[in-house]
Formats: structure tokens, C-alpha cells, sequence
């Protein structure tokens, strides 16, 4: 029984190690695929997006760090209420654009605008020509004067290369910065993951009985074995030493006696 309660143990542990590797591997799996399939939905709504509001955007960059300048907070509000009209139907939650160096020049949340990104590395990368994109969970989210709560966000850096996205080796005349909201993916995700280890430890489970069954009906025979041995030990023993139709002690066994004895008076 011992034996076989060693060999459970250690079935059960790589089952729990199996378990744990493959939840592992199938979260960073999915939570990659949707990173970056939610990159290229934001490539896409951003060239869409680059090209309608070009001109917009080309005017804030060209007044630079001059946020006083005649008509800019016009140019501000327009841009912001543009943007919002033709993202309306999207995932976006909010749109943040760069200068070449590192100004914000315009954020669809307005306490955002005339930050310095200079150093920031989703920024440098995408004035590099590649897009760069990571996925945060938010307490809160502000966007577009709402403010959304417990949301999961995928954030792209883009470059803008003229009229299109990419071409590396050449600067970039902005960088976008977009957020889409990707909680109801990540919560499809979760439920998928969950469903996985229901069935892993649902599978576990079943093989753990299969085993537990197994080994108590080995332990089962092998004590039946056993008994069987003793048995056959004692009645050989038995017969050794009894006449087998009388079943009274033979010759041997009344002289190992009689042997016995006398060696016991002679004491």
C-alpha cells in the first residue's frame, strides 16, 4: 500500500505541475495574441485617423511649445470633438499625439497636453518606425470627458510617416499614442482559461481515480498473494510434521519430542 501511495503522490504532483505549466503558457500565449491583434486594429484606426486630422495636427506641431498661440485652443477643442466623432464606434478611449521631439501637443484629456515624452520608450521606439504596444488594467480611465472604471487598455505607439504608418528609416512627422479598450476581451479570455482548468483538473481528476482504483485493487491481490503464501507455508509446515491421515504427529515429529524431553531430564 505504501509503494503504491508513493506512486499516486508522485502522478498527482506532475499532474499539479502539468497544470500550473500549461495555464502558464496558455495565458502568455493568449494574452500575446490579443496585444497584438489589438496592435494592428490600432495601426489601422490611426492611419484612418492620421489622414483626416493631418492638417489639425500639422498646425499644433507647427506652433510647437507656443501654447498661447492665436487660435490654437480653437484648433485644440476642434481637433478633440473631430477625433471624437470618428472614433465613436470604435474600442479607442483616447488619442494622445506627439511631436518629433517628445512634446504632447494634443490629448483628448487636456490636463495631458505639454508633457515631455522625450524620454519615454514606447516614443523612441516608434520614432524608430516600429510600433510598440503593452496592456495595463486601470482602477479608472479618463477619456474623452468620461471616466471609466476597472478597464483593461491596450496602449500603441505609432509613428506617422507623411499620409502612412511604418517605413522605417525615415522620422516619423508624429507619434499617436491610442488606447482601446480590451476588457471585454480579457474577460473572454479569463472565462476560456478557467474553462481549461476545469477540464485539466475535470481530466486530473478522472486519472487520479483511474489510478487510486488501480492501485487499491493491486494492493488487494497483493495481500491476497500473501495470505495465500501463509497459508501455504503453515499447511506445509503441517504437513511436515502430522501423519496426513490421522493428523496426529509422525514418526519425525514424536522423536524430535521424545529427543526434546529427554534432553530436558538430563538437565
Amino acid at each position: 500500500m505504501i509503494k503504491s501511495n508513493r506512486y499516486l503522490i508522485i502522478a498527482s504532483l506532475i499532474g499539479i505541475v502539468s497544470i500550473v505549466c500549461l495555464m502558464i503558457l496558455y495565458r502568455q500565449i493568449a494574452v500575446k495574441s490579443m496585444v497584438d491583434h489589438e496592435t494592428r486594429s490600432n495601426e489601422a484606426i490611426t492611419e484612418l485617423l492620421s489622414k483626416a486630422i493631418r492638417p489639425a495636427y500639422l498646425e499644433l506641431i507647427d506652433s510647437g511649445a507656443n501654447f498661447a498661440a492665436p487660435g490654437r485652443d480653437h484648433v485644440v477643442t476642434s481637433l478633440s470633438r473631430e477625433i471624437e466623432r470618428l472614433t465613436r464606434k470604435s474600442r479607442l478611449l483616447k488619442v494622445k499625439i506627439y511631436s518629433p521631439d517628445g512634446l504632447t501637443i494634443f490629448s483628448t484629456d487636456a490636463s495631458q497636453i505639454g508633457e515631455d515624452k522625450i524620454n519615454n520608450g514606447g516614443f523612441l521606439r516608434a520614432m524608430e518606425g516600429h510600433t510598440m504596444s503593452n496592456i495595463t488594467f486601470r482602477d479608472e480611465f479618463d477619456a474623452f470627458e468620461k471616466t471609466f472604471s476597472n478597464v483593461n487598455v491596450v496602449s500603441s505607439y505609432i509613428g506617422i510617416f507623411g499620409e502612412t504608418i511604418g517605413g522605417p528609416g525615415e522620422s516619423p512627422e508624429a507619434v499617436f499614442e491610442v488606447y482601446s479598450d480590451v476588457t471585454d476581451l480579457y474577460q473572454q479570455m479569463q472565462r476560456t482559461q478557467w474553462l481549461i482548468i476545469v477540464g485539466v483538473l475535470g481530466s486530473t481528476a478522472i486519472f487520479y481515480l483511474l489510478l487510486l482504483t488501480n492501485a487499491r485493487r493491486l494492493d488487494r491481490a497483493e495481500t491476497a498473494r500473501l495470505e495465500e503464501a501463509e497459508r501455504n507455508a503453515a499447511q506445509m509446515r503441517f504437513q511436515a510434521s502430522h501423519d496426513a491421515l490421522t493428523g496426529l504427529h509422525n514418526r519425525h515429529e514424536f522423536e524430535r519430542g521424545a529427543e526434546r524431553l529427554i534432553e530436558s531430564t538430563q538437565k
